[in-house]
């Protein structure tokens, strides 16, 4: 770098020589009175910019990787048993299920002979096939498509560069009357230089793991496991996330729902960009350049127009007309139609497990507070369901308030009535899938509530039945008590 500086201050120093600020015509010094005298401004300011990593969800996914690693290479598997009427030539397998079957389908009997030997034409046979296809599995593959896009989009972020860099900026602007004319000069110029510091090798070690990471993720995805499940069309699975026996009561299965959880949690990029800056001092001489690059430049234009002064004659002028900005009123009040079926498909609705859990867990610990303190379980439920319900239209009526605002900003005064309008369409349509989730909704607790209702019919009955047992149950015990005393009685006597 020191031999690149002393080339161009070489390179710049004959420059200098060859201005001739002692002209006889006076030339210089007219032209550079009229620059100062102008309104100049001058900045020289250098700049450090350092990238700096949050390593926590790096360290968080690497720790988890093992957990991850094992259940891809052992994955469960569960024995799937199917049920097949198959010749009896063909049955591979007989069992007391097969001859409970038998019993109840006499059609399937081809004779019967006289020693009582039954001979069946077709029996139930049971095969076993091994399946991956489990709730558990699907998990796991869902949670590697999950950690494969949360990195790969801060390993987007981070692909631009992670070192350190100094940065030089000189700013000229000034505005000043030469002869007839009136200039208005502006330099910007930019020098970056990367710089290799402390936080620029820890950046590179970071990158190092979150590549690692994201090798672990795509062989993951390219690992039978994975594949096996995607052939079998396993479906991904969507919060909240069943705690079954295997999740949570095995260790590699309960460190993925952890990191479930924590990658719900976590919603920063984890890139952060510091800037430092300093003002740079100048002196006169510095200023006598910075007029001398002025006027090289204004030299520069004034030669060049004067050399071409004909063939520019030559080119015709060509009318430029300012767009007005304009808001079609027509297009205002027409509601949008848009299919977002493409869109519910490749990002089906979903909720945040973390989040999920934490609304879960305060509900849950108020509803048990109110019951304890005495509050029946009717009126607590109903109590922590109205508090939910005042969540949802709270955070609908933010949502549909802000897109009135940004409508009121959107369009100009003179077609309020026009903007006012749409959102009214928006509004009506909003509300009207509102409605239709409703009374899906309804519909739902009206099918459990029957569902409910043919339960209590069915216990109903059953209740006076084992009552009667019990009663019975207790009398034979009472009598065979009563039995037991009076033969210890009569070995006393």
């Amino acid at each position: 770098m020191a031999k690149k500086m002393n080339y161009e201050k070489r390179f710049y120093q004959k420059i200098l020589k060859a201005i001739d600020r002692e002209d006889k015509n006076a030339f210089y010094k007219e032209f550079n009175n009229a620059i100062k005298s102008g309104k100049m401004t001058v900045s020289q300011t250098r700049s450090k910019q350092q990238l700096s990593f949050d390593a926590t969800w790096i360290h968080v996914i690497s720790g988890y990787m093992k957990n991850l690693a094992k259940i891809v290479n052992n994955p469960r598997i569960y024995m799937q048993a199917e049920e097949n009427v198959t010749p009896i030539q063909s049955a591979k397998k007989i069992n007391a299920r097969s001859v409970q079957h038998l019993s109840s389908h006499v059609q399937l009997v081809h004779e019967i002979r006289d020693d009582g030997t039954i001979v069946p034409n077709k029996v139930l046979s049971t095969t076993y096939e091994d399946t991956m296809n489990i709730y558990e599995n699907r998990f796991i593959m869902t949670l590697i498509s999950k950690i494969a896009a949360f990195v790969e989009v801060r390993y987007n972020q981070i692909t631009g560069g992670v070192e350190s860099y100094k940065i030089d900026h000189l700013k000229i602007n000034d505005s000043f009357r030469w002869r007839n004319y009136d200039v208005d000069a502006t330099i910007d110029l930019k020098v970056k230089e990367k710089v290799d510091d402390e936080v620029s090798k820890k950046n590179m070690e970071l990158v190092d793991e979150i590549l690692t990471i994201r090798a672990y993720t795509r062989g993951f995805m390219q690992s039978a496991f994975y594949q096996t499940m995607k052939e079998s069309g396993a479906r991904p699975v969507t919060p909240p996330i069943l705690r079954t026996n295997i999740i949570t009561k095995s260790v590699d299965y309960n460190s993925c729902l952890k990191l479930w959880l924590f990658l719900d949690s976590y919603r920063e990029l984890g890139i952060n960009i510091g800037v430092l800056d300093k003002e740079l001092e100048f002196d006169n001489d510095f200023i006598d350049d910075v007029c001398d690059m002025i006027m090289l430049d204004y030299s520069l234009i004034a030669m060049n127009q004067e050399d071409r002064e004909k063939t520019y004659e030559l080119y015709p002028y060509k009318m430029r007309k300012e767009k007005e900005a304009r808001v079609d009123t027509e297009e205002l009040v027409v509601e949008e139609q848009l299919d977002t079926s493409d869109l519910r498909k490749a990002n089906p609705p979903s909720i945040s497990e973390y989040y999920y859990q934490k609304m879960k867990t305060n509900f849950k610990s108020e509803f048990t507070k109110q019951v304890n303190s005495g509050i029946s379980y009717k009126r607590s439920f109903l109590t922590i369901y109205r508090r939910m319900l005042k969540i949802e239209n709270g955070v609908q009526k933010e949502i549909l308030s802000g897109m009135e605002q940004r409508l009121k900003k959107q369009y100009p005064t003179k077609v309020k009535s026009a903007a006012k309008l749409t959102y009214l369409k928006r509004e009506k349509a909003i509300y009207q899938q509102v409605l239709m989730v409703k009374q899906a909704d309804v519909s739902s607790i009206e099918a459990h509530l029957r569902q409910i209702e043919k339960d209590l019919k069915k216990y109903e009955a059953q209740v006076p039945v084992e009552t009667q047992k019990l009663r019975k149950k207790q009398r034979a015990k009472a009598l065979k008590a009563e039995k037991k005393e009076n033969k210890d009685e009569e070995t006393q006597d």
